[in-house]
């Protein structure tokens, strides 16, 4: 069970984006404390383990969505793919 919950812990790390609690040269999560601040042009994003092939794709996911979450006009080179596939 316990090397099942290491496997898992790896897989699956805690990530998150980050922000900068005002007056400071901190960055803190921004789910975590709403009064850190994101700056607009820019995202900052913690992934809490190692990359390897267990996680990439995690990584990858939830990279993407929370990009579309503190960049919503922009679009990911995954959705012009789809895009690109729909119009086929």
């Amino acid at each position: 069970i316990a090397i099942g919950m290491i496997l898992q812990h790896q897989a699956t790390p805690h990530c998150c984006a980050l922000g900068r609690l005002p007056g400071t040269e901190v960055f803190r999560d921004v789910q975590r404390y709403p009064q850190a601040v994101e700056d607009p042009g820019l995202l900052v994003f913690r992934f809490d383990a190692s990359l390897h092939f267990a996680n990439r794709q995690y990584f990858e996911d939830r990279l993407a969505a929370e990009f579309a979450r503190s960049h919503p006009q922009a679009r990911t080179e995954r959705e012009r793919e789809r895009e690109r596939e729909r119009e086929r």
